[in-house]
């Protein structure tokens, strides 16, 4: 009953997100049309904006929070700010930000970068600190979701912890681990709070992702600032 209730609001919730999205998209169209470039923008950058900041409330609440989130509602509140800016500021405040705003996100990103690498490596180390006690976990459940045409996977699994009967989710979804109901894995788990844990292999696997994605923010970033700044 409570997965039913579960898969029900996951139902809700993607249907609001199809529709707000599709409803920015048209009125994106709509003022692009007219010619409203900095209306297009801002509203584009709404949708960044609010999207970021339900990705990191949600990733907070569920122990599932990763650096990378950061990255929409800034993005989101600068295509506002920006769009502002342009269209209804004056002509010292356009000067200004035609001149600095191109460096200025380029520098967001760079210190992107450097946060999701650094933010992985911190939260890594930790649960390598503090779970350190190893057990084997069954998997009870398994929540798919589709990807870019492919199918990725969210095991919850079950262990048995003094005396106490405990499922654990990290709400992490992947397609290059399946897992099926029944199946057995070893975790590393915190003694004092089971609920903190982790499994070897997508542990470095959300390393490799992370950093892999930031170096890469990092590289182009200052390649863009360089070609920006001194490329002529």
């Amino acid at each position: 009953m409570e997965k039913e209730k579960s898969g029900v609001f996951k139902l809700v919730i993607s249907f609001v997100f199809l529709i707000w999205f599709v409803t920015s998209l048209v009125f994106m169209v709509y003022f692009a049309h007219k010619g409203e470039g900095p209306v297009t923008v801002m509203i584009a950058g709404q949708y960044f904006l609010v999207f970021g900041i339900i990705a990191i409330v949600s990733g907070i609440s569920n122990r599932s929070f990763q650096p990378i989130s950061l990255i929409f509602p800034v993005v989101g509140t600068g295509m506002i700010a920006g769009g502002f800016i342009y269209g209804y500021g004056s002509e010292d405040v356009l000067s200004y930000a035609e001149k600095y705003l191109p460096d200025l996100f380029l520098v967001i990103f760079f210190v992107a970068g450097i946060v999701m690498i650094l933010g992985r490596i911190y939260s890594s180390k930790k649960k390598r600190t503090n779970c350190t006690y190893v057990i084997m976990a069954t998997c009870v459940d398994v929540d798919t979701q589709w990807r870019k045409g492919s199918r990725s996977y969210c095991p919850t699994y079950e262990i048995y912890f003094k005396e106490e009967t405990i499922r654990l989710c990290d709400h992490f979804y992947t397609n290059m681990d399946h897992i099926s109901v029944g199946e057995q894995r070893e975790l590393h788990i915190n003694p004092d709070d089971p609920t903190e844990f982790f499994e070897e292999k997508k542990e470095k696997m959300k390393t490799a992702f992370l950093c892999t994605l930031g170096t890469a923010f990092i590289v182009i970033s200052v390649f863009a600032l360089y070609m920006y700044n001194f490329g002529n």
